[in-house]
């Protein structure tokens, strides 16, 4: 469990750079698309719901690091 703990940190810091790389990375190609071809490609209207994408992300992505560990843990109750 303190294991767990101390991972998480380190975890979100890393996943929440990445979110974030990726949503700046999402931006600027609907602001560069809206230039060229017209139409905001890949940015949401209203854009609000960015916030709720950021939101929806980092929430999956603690779910996915709490459930590895439980599902590593019955796997290997499950094969011993």
């Amino acid at each position: 469990m303190i294991l767990s703990t101390a991972l998480r940190v380190p975890y979100n810091l890393i996943v929440g750079a990445t979110g974030l790389a990726t949503g700046t990375i999402i931006l600027i190609t609907g602001f560069v698309a809206e230039i060229f071809l017209g139409e905001p490609v890949g940015i949401p209207d209203p854009p609000l719901f960015v916030i709720f994408a950021f939101v929806f992300y980092a929430i999956m992505a603690n779910i996915c690091f709490t459930g590895g560990w439980v599902i590593e843990l019955a796997v290997h109750r499950i094969w011993e």
